[in-house]
């Protein structure tokens, strides 16, 4: 039986919503090796699945993730910014040249779209609605809808919090009941986005169905 290779997120390391890792894994989950690590709260989520365990095909997609997320303001503890294990720890001579590079090469056409809308993305939130439900709906990646909040100090649900929020949003069991309707859209070309929006969900909980 052949094994895929998932990547995925840790969010909140440390209880600190700006520390995030990347990780590759053959098994489920790791998230509660990780919990041991980086503390109780952490979010963990898979943003990829690969088939098969070739290191010449997870690593390249491992390294494209932890570059993603460094390039969207987030510290990334990863000790190598190609992914994998070994040497490649950043000093902080480093980490300063990069701070300063993501500072000075930032997209202001999509931060100051976005940013003339905070206010209004903060009182959604702060009504219950998540980062990928306002992602959606202001046409923008989850997390930067999450940077906005934190650079306003505003205070992060924990998950059991978000859990109690998305009321309106379908039940993972209630689409499970609807997966041949949601692998039939797939195939015929839908992305996951458009899905997401088609069953009233995020993305990746119509990536994750899919992939199991």
């Amino acid at each position: 039986m052949s094994r895929n290779t998932k990547i995925y997120l840790i969010e909140n390391c440390y209880d600190d919503f700006n520390k995030v890792y990347i990780g590759k894994t053959i098994n489920k989950s790791r998230k509660n090796d990780h919990k041991r690590k980086y503390g109780s709260n952490i979010n963990f989520e898979i943003l990829e699945e690969i088939e098969g365990v070739d290191r010449n095909l997870w690593k390249p997609r491992e390294s494209y993730w932890i570059n993603y997320y460094m390039n969207l303001g987030f510290e990334v503890l990863n000790k190598q910014i190609n992914g994998g294990s070994g040497v490649g720890f950043h000093t902080d001579e480093t980490k300063n040249k990069i701070k300063k590079w993501k500072r000075e090469n930032r997209n202001p056409r999509l931060r100051e779209d976005v940013e003339a809308k905070k206010k209004e993305i903060i009182k959604l939130y702060k009504e219950g609605k998540g980062p990928h439900i306002l992602g959606k709906q202001f046409s923008c990646h989850p997390d930067v809808i999450k940077r906005i909040l934190r650079e306003n100090n505003v205070k992060f649900r924990t998950p059991s919090e978000s859990q109690q929020c998305r009321k309106g949003e379908i039940r993972r069991k209630d689409l499970y009941d609807r997966l041949p309707e949601i692998e039939l859209l797939y195939l015929q070309g839908k992305k996951y986005s458009e899905l997401g929006r088609m069953f009233n969900t995020s993305d990746v909980q119509i990536k994750n169905i899919l992939n199991k």
